[in-house]
């Protein structure tokens, strides 16, 4: 559904992200840089393609809209999605009712203590080209 907007997919061959990875940074395998052990120690990466898909930067689709109606109407039960692009609760889609499989921009945790970043924060970092870190520890927030 997003990649009506220009979003990219991951696998597509000659525009999808896993194809702009390999490119930009040389990866023979683009999917590391969803591997914790990776990130660790490349973040950049990750950062990248987090700063490129962030909510907000792309309106929801038709699509999304009609989810929103759907609930205003009573008969969603609840939407599953394998997006992270945040674009079901950009339309309206209450966030009880979205079971975000892949994860969302929400918020961030610590790869180490696992405590919680606002997705505002990390946000910030990610827009001025930084990595988040955790503000109790110090450690690198995913």
């Amino acid at each position: 559904v997003s990649t009506s907007l220009g979003l990219p997919d991951f696998r597509s061959r000659d525009r999808g992200i896993y194809c702009e990875v390999e490119r930009r940074f040389k990866l023979s395998d683009p999917r590391k840089i969803f591997d914790i052990r990776y990130y660790r120690e490349h973040p950049e990466p990750f950062c990248s393609v987090a700063k490129q898909m962030w909510p907000g930067t792309h309106p929801p689709t038709k699509a999304h809209v009609f989810l929103k109606l759907l609930h205003d109407h009573g008969v969603l039960l609840r939407c599953y999605t394998q997006n992270i692009d945040g674009l079901e609760r950009l339309a309206g889609v209450p966030e009880k009712k979205l079971v975000e499989c892949h994860g969302s921009f929400s918020w961030g945790r610590c790869i180490d203590c696992h405590g919680m970043v606002s997705g505002e924060e990390v946000r910030k970092h990610v827009f001025a080209d930084q990595v988040p870190d955790c503000e109790h520890c110090t450690r690198r927030v995913v």
